[in-house]
Formats: C-alpha cells, structure tokens, sequence
C-alpha cells in the first residue's frame, strides 16, 4: 500500500503508472483470503495485464480511463 501512495504521488495522482500496484495489493488480499477470488477483468483489468503483477513489470495495455491533455 506504501508503494502504491509513493507512486500516485510520483505520478502526480495519475493511476495509470501505478495499476501495477493495485493488482499486486489485490492479489494479495486473495491469496490470503481477506476478499473473494475474482476475475480481473471484472476488477478492471485488461486481458494483458494478468502476468503483470506476478512478473512484477508494469503492463503496457491502456487504462479504461484516459488522462486529459496536459495543459
């Protein structure tokens, strides 16, 4: 979770980066029983994001939400 916050605030609050992150954190909680088992998709994880978390690599597939233009 501390990663997680260190990123945001790398990237300036932009998730994009930092999806990585959460499907770590998420995984986790599964593992451990803390939450029920679900799909990634359903989670809102594209298809190419599954082995992200466990290779520990960042996915390059597109969030659902764009960023706005910079300004």
């Amino acid at each position: 979770m501390v990663r997680y916050l260190k990123c945001m605030k790398q990237n300036k609050q932009q998730s994009t980066d930092c999806r990585h992150l959460s499907k770590e954190y998420l995984a986790c909680r599964m593992d451990k029983g803390l939450m029920e088992r679900t799909e990634w998709d359903a989670l809102g994880f594209q298809e190419q994001e599954k082995g992200a978390a466990a290779a520990g690599t960042q996915p390059t597939a597109q969030a659902k939400h764009p960023q706005p233009p910079s300004a």
